[in-house]
């Protein structure tokens, strides 16, 4: 077992001990090395790069000397960058100076997993993952031999491996795919616990996912949706923190923790919380099941209930612009193998683009999803659900029943939506890069598709902190 997985490992089992449960279906898969020399890449494909050259030593650093990769289709010079050009599966031999060409300039707070920090005369590590506070996280680097994983470090430290921290900047490479979705991206909402009103989940890059108890008063659009007391360890996903969805798959009112993982299987936990009661026990190592299989898609699944059964749909938003929703066809009340299958399917719609910004919410209380495209000029825009109720037949969404119900400026892949306030619409939630959640009251009359879901008069910061 090589550390990569061990490392992983370690996380799960250190959450197990807050949880009492091991997930064992979330172990880790090995990403195949499936990328071309110079072609697209996944991250967990770069970051699996980067642990055979930690497991499989080159040799010493020498900037004279080369080594090969994990595919031995090439030779890699064995120093700071050269480990970077590798991990990339590049067709070429940039230094710190010349990686910025094959690289876009970002924020360091958007950091990802097979990113860098590149100081342009110097060095370059390659980055891992943010720990929770969103200050500290972990790296590879080739400064000096062997070629070595940090697990701790600070981005507010003076020297990053050794090297003056304001020499760096951070670049992403532009053929890296599966960049964290707002379907997967903390904090999440979803209903846990079957009052109607979502809880705030946060899944931090030790394995720790963490639900924050919804408390409002049903129907009060007040102060007090989530507090710093009222919260609980719900599970320990290791390295598959950035994967989860919720949505609720057996029609019981609570929502099911979904691992959409690398290899394509879609593993659903079941919520075996007693309805009504916020206690220990809502998600197992053993009440589990995979649902589906995806492929290369796990990263672009969705779930929401488009047909008014009270069972979410699976929904896939693909890279051509297409997206095709999977019917649930579990018999309501049942856990048991055959919620999506690959027969009963269609495509919803087609969104070109933007097939990374879609969004599956109940704006308008009729007990069918409508989709939402958080567009990159901040609009977004709501398309209604015009599918007749009960029925699974073409004409969910068309390109004639929609409106922009609100703008979001640069925040647009900071929305989510869930009903916060048991009314049957769902809010519109800013997670701003601050860690202030605020959350946006949909006021649209029940039953209209009329203008005036969100305003920038009834909104209130439910959460801070959060990252």
């Amino acid at each position: 077992m090589n550390t990569y997985v061990r490392r992983a490992l370690a996380g799960l089992v250190a959450a197990t001990a807050l949880t009492g449960s091991l997930l064992a279906a979330v172990t880790p898969a090995h990403a195949s090395f499936t990328s071309s020399l110079g072609g697209s890449i996944s991250r967990s494909e770069v970051i699996e790069r980067a642990q055979y050259w930690v497991d499989h030593q080159p040799g010493d650093y020498n900037q004279g000397a080369s080594s090969p990769g994990p595919t031995g289709d090439r030779n890699y010079r064995r120093d700071c960058s050269g480990f970077v050009d590798m991990a990339w599966h590049l067709n070429s031999d940039p230094n710190t100076q010349g990686l910025p060409g094959v690289s876009t300039e970002i924020a360091r707070t958007d950091l990802q997993a097979g990113d860098i920090l590149d100081s342009y005369y110097d060095h370059v590590i390659l980055f891992n993952a943010w720990e929770a506070d969103h200050v500290h996280y972990s790296y590879y680097a080739f400064g000096a031999t062997p070629v070595h994983f940090v697990p701790r470090a600070s981005i507010n430290d003076a020297q990053i491996d050794g090297h003056p921290n304001g020499d760096y900047k951070a670049y992403r490479y532009r053929n890296i795919t599966g960049s964290q979705t707002a379907a997967s991206a903390s904090p999440m909402f979803a209903d846990l616990d079957g009052d109607g009103r979502a809880e705030m989940i946060v899944a931090s890059p030790n394995g720790n996912v963490t639900a924050y108890r919804n408390v409002s008063t049903s129907g009060l659009w007040a102060a007090g949706f989530y507090t710093g007391s009222d919260y609980m360890v719900v599970a320990g996903v290791g390295s598959n923190y950035d994967k989860l969805r919720f949505a609720d798959l057996d029609k019981d009112g609570r929502a099911e923790m979904i691992i959409a993982q690398a290899d394509g299987s879609v593993v659903a936990y079941r919520n075996i919380n007693t309805s009504g009661l916020w206690a220990a026990g809502f998600f197992t190592g053993v009440d589990y099941m995979t649902v589906a299989g995806v492929g290369s898609n796990y990263d672009k699944v969705r779930f929401a209930d488009l047909d008014k059964d009270g069972r979410a749909e699976m929904i896939i938003a693909q890279a051509d612009g297409s997206v095709v929703a999977y019917r649930n066809i579990n018999t309501t009340g049942l856990w048991a193998a055959g919620f999506f299958t690959g027969v009963d399917y269609m495509n919803v719609a087609g969104v070109g683009s933007n097939y990374d910004k879609v969004r599956f919410a109940d704006l308008d209380k009729d007990g069918r999803a409508e989709m939402i495209i958080a567009q990159a000029d901040g609009s977004l825009i709501a398309y209604r659900n015009i599918n007749t109720t009960g029925l699974w037949a073409a004409g969910f969404f068309t390109g004639v029943d929609y409106m922009n119900v609100a703008g979001v400026g640069s925040n647009y892949d900071r929305v989510r939506f869930a009903d916060l306030d048991k009314d049957g619409r769902a809010e519109m939630i800013i997670a701003a890069a601050d860690g202030n959640v605020t959350a946006y009251r949909n006021i649209n009359t029940t039953g209209l598709w009329a203008a005036g879901f969100y305003t920038g008069a009834d909104y209130m910061v439910v959460a801070t902190g959060v990252h």
